[in-house]
């Protein structure tokens, strides 16, 4: 008859009080790494020149800067709208990407003209002299007076470039219309010609 060594139950409790801090060490660990890692949900802007009185908002909310003068969003498209004395100064819609600093630049401060930019369709993206503004329906009543190069980029159309003069204390209104680029209209014909030739072969 083989000897079978008796295990007392404080071992076994010692045992388990191991595993069990063990265990915790690795749970606190793993929240802490994930917490660390966990920064894809949000992206920062900030406001070149913003008017020290000015409300900003994301999507309709008031959002407050730190103390270095950025906001921090949410990921994906936003529409930051920028309020003095409860009127509109400034809107544009802006698709935030994870980590990403975006800036938001009001090149004027007195003496400013206004600018309003649409598109059809709408949602192009606008760079006013290489600088990216977001999307339209884009508006800003802090604007440089003079010529400004506006550029409109939208997938699927050819992009628009044009010159455009603002003078100061006017706001300046301004409507493109964007054509289909010749690459979607070859593959809107390649695909009209496949559905001919495959109605011809069924019958």
């Amino acid at each position: 008859m083989r000897y079978k060594p008796k295990i007392s139950m404080s071992k076994i409790l010692q045992s388990e009080k191991k595993c069990l801090y063990y265990w915790i060490i690795f749970v606190v660990y793993f929240v802490m790494f994930t917490c660390a890692q966990d920064t894809t949900g949000v992206t920062r802007f900030i406001i070149i020149n913003c008017p020290s009185d000015a409300v900003v908002k994301a999507d309709g909310k008031i959002i407050n800067h730190d103390i270095g003068g950025w906001y921090t969003v949410s990921v994906g498209e936003k529409k930051i709208q920028i309020h003095k004395n409860d009127s509109v100064v400034f809107s544009s819609s802006f698709i935030f990407k994870p980590n990403e600093e975006r800036r938001i630049v009001f090149d004027c401060s007195i003496d400013c003209a206004g600018v309003e930019i649409n598109s059809s369709p709408s949602e192009a993206q606008l760079f006013i002299d290489d600088e990216d503004y977001g999307m339209v329906p884009y508006q800003n009543n802090y604007t440089k007076p003079g010529k400004h190069k506006i550029k409109l980029n939208l997938p699927g159309y050819e992009p628009i470039n044009e010159e455009i003069y603002l003078s100061t204390g006017n706001i300046g209104k301004h409507s493109f219309i964007l054509e289909h680029s010749q690459a979607y209209k070859d593959s809107i014909a390649s695909v009209n010609l496949k559905e001919k030739r495959a109605r011809q072969r069924w019958r």
